[in-house]
């Protein structure tokens, strides 16, 4: 066995670990150095070298971006707020702030497709949060989403946007390129981030509850949310799990699976502490589209063994990816992977000592997932094997909604062609039933506060007569006993009257 220094203490790995371990840092430093050289390669030499392929070779894809980009679509490079405009909805930006300083942007659309007015609180809230190195851009990136499909029922739709990612890149007191802005694990977004969003949703809509969507990460910060803090659990009425994550299994067998089952805080060594791998919207504005398309395709094969096979045409999923990638801290990727080697969806182990040992010096607080009280549905994938969907429905509820797509993996759940008629009229039905029953339930709330109020109104009428009645009982003896009083006089006014009695 061989030591290698992590942090503040020494792994051990095999000889084949070690290897595995040089060749992985081997790739990054190629990848650096690569990027370094094509940072000082100007666009116009990079269209060249495509427009030379495209008349001579006339073979392969395009590789750089630059030559023929005019018949890319525009929406590609949009922005969420330029997203939703350009599908033909109404877009707003609001800022929330949590307890510790982190400034957070939240993307609304606050009414159907074209209309023109609606009002605060006239429209139930429905919550959309992303999963892990993502953005409120996936969830609006095409005519057919979640979001969109949501608001032309009705509903008053918010987009989350976790810390540190493009809409949530600020803190009033540390800055990006301070090691302390990123230290941050999903343990702070489930502390901060949730309740901060879900509480500025509520005041701002005047509403008592609303319903929350999550995807991957963004139901893992939720389940932790929700289980830690009951009173803001018992302001959702519907948690809806799209691919759910909680207890992990991990990545593919290989050579970055290693470091999970080896030593989680080895990815501190490859990445650094701040952002986790910022190089990848580098590679996103430099490569063509469908070679950066066929760039992730290779990437989530080797790590997680997806086909990616149901997003549907290629230009669509084009669009997709160019609106997957965002930044998150690298401690968050830690997390989860340590997660997966202590087998447990556990807070965030500062101590960082998974050695194997019967009796540990510190014990990292897990998640009490099965305390959550708020109504959940869960929807995941038959092919999705990154998360282990098994164990964290038997913490569930019995009356907890469970939809299973065999053919679905991980990202299925929000991006496969077939999920605007497989999975979202049924997260639509559960959310508007939801609502309906909610709604039910304030009506005959208030009913029979009116029945109530009617009948203590009714009491204090009677009461009142009663009273008056009583009152009146009162003053009518005190004259009767006036009277008498003033009648026993009159024999000793006769006596008095001169008269001998003995006559």
């Amino acid at each position: 066995m061989l030591s290698v220094p992590v942090g503040n203490r020494f792994v051990q790995f095999t000889l084949g670990g070690y290897a595995r371990l040089l060749f992985a840092i081997l790739v990054l430093v190629v990848e650096s150095a690569v990027r370094l050289v094509f940072m000082f390669v100007p666009q116009p030499v990079t269209s060249g070298l495509d427009f030379v392929r495209a008349h001579l070779i006339r073979q392969g894809v395009r590789l750089f971006r630059g030559y023929m980009d005019a018949n890319e679509d525009p929406a590609m490079d949009m922005t969420t707020v330029q997203l939703i405009q350009h599908f033909g909805y109404t877009a707003e930006e609001h800022i929330v702030k949590t307890d510790d300083r982190f400034v957070l942007t939240l993307h609304r659309i606050p009414r159907r497709k074209n209309e023109s007015h609606s009002v605060n609180g006239d429209r139930p809230a429905v919550f959309l949060m992303h999963g892990l190195m993502m953005c409120s851009e996936v969830w609006v990136a095409t005519n057919d989403s979640l979001a969109f499909m949501l608001a032309d029922h009705g509903f008053d739709v918010w987009l989350g946007n976790n810390r540190g990612n493009r809409y949530s890149h600020k803190n009033t007191k540390f800055k990006p390129s301070q090691n302390h802005f990123w230290d941050f694990s999903v343990d702070e977004l489930a502390l901060y981030d949730v309740p901060a969003n879900l509480n500025y949703i509520l005041d701002l809509t005047q509403q008592k509850t609303l319903s929350y969507v999550g995807f991957s990460q963004g139901t893992a910060q939720a389940f932790a949310s929700f289980s830690l803090n009951p009173q803001l659990a018992a302001r959702v009425n519907m948690f809806v799990a799209l691919a759910p994550a909680g207890r992990a299994k991990g990545l593919k067998k290989g050579v970055i699976g290693s470091f999970v089952r080896l030593a989680p805080d080895s990815i501190f060594l490859m990445f650094g502490a701040k952002a986790c791998m910022p190089s990848a919207l580098f590679w996103r504005n430099l490569l063509a589209r469908n070679s950066f398309t066929s760039l992730i395709d290779a990437s989530c094969r080797l790590l997680f063994g997806w086909r990616m096979a149901n997003f549907g045409s290629q230009d669509r999923k084009n669009m997709l990816f160019a609106h997957l990638f965002s930044y998150t801290s690298v401690k968050t990727i830690v997390h989860w992977f340590q997660m997966v080697a202590m087998n447990q969806f556990q807070m965030y182990d500062e101590n960082q000592d998974l050695a194997k040992t019967p009796y540990r010096g510190t014990t990292p607080n897990p998640y009490p997932v099965h305390q959550i009280k708020c109504p959940m549905a869960i929807f995941y994938g038959g092919a999705d094997g990154i998360c282990d969907v098994q164990w964290l429905l038997d913490q569930m509820p019995k009356n907890t909604f469970i939809h299973r797509q065999d053919e679905y993996e991980h990202l299925d759940l929000i991006w496969a062609a077939s999920a605007s008629t497989c999975i979202f009229p049924k997260v639509i039905r559960i959310i508007k039933e939801t609502v309906e029953r909610e709604a039910e339930h304030e009506l005959q709330r208030r009913k029979r506060e009116e029945e109530c109020a009617h009948e203590i109104e009714l009491l204090e009428r009677a009461n009142d007569i009663s009273v008056a009645s009583a009152n009146a009982g009162r003053h009518f003896q005190r004259r009767i006993s006036a009277h008498l009083s003033s009648s026993t006089l009159l024999p000793c006014e006769s006596q008095d009257s001169g008269i001998d009695p003995d006559l």
